[in-house]
């Protein structure tokens, strides 16, 4: 796996990768989607992003990602999306901060691109 730049990535046909999504301030809520297939995060759980969740090499693919800030949240409230190789090691860290002022509950996007070569 190769970062390409902060959220997008190349892979070999066949790689896969995980993603672990944290939180700190607020109710942990994250969820999102691959090409049809639906993903549950569990806080803190690394999820596995498998070969056959891809199309076929060469494509381009998207994850998105879907962080909920709760009603109850903290001014301090944030989620942190850190992005695995295939044999575990940190191969990105994206950070969502909660910004004060806003109304809640508040749903964040964020997309990783996938390149499959």
């Amino acid at each position: 796996m190769q970062r390409i730049a902060p959220g997008s990535y190349q892979i070999s046909e066949g790689e896969g990768f995980s993603v672990t999504i944290g939180c700190t301030g607020t109710a942990y809520l994250a969820f999102g989607s691959i090409n049809g297939n639906d993903l549950q995060f569990a806080e803190d759980v690394p999820l596995p992003i498998v070969p056959n969740m891809f199309d076929s090499a060469p494509s381009a693919n998207r994850l998105h990602l879907h962080v909920v800030y709760s009603e109850e949240s903290t001014n301090t409230a944030s989620y942190t999306v850190t992005v695995h190789d295939g044999n575990g090691n940190p191969v990105d860290r994206l950070v969502s901060r909660l910004v004060a002022g806003l109304d809640l509950p508040l749903v964040i996007d964020i997309d990783l691109r996938i390149r499959v070569r």
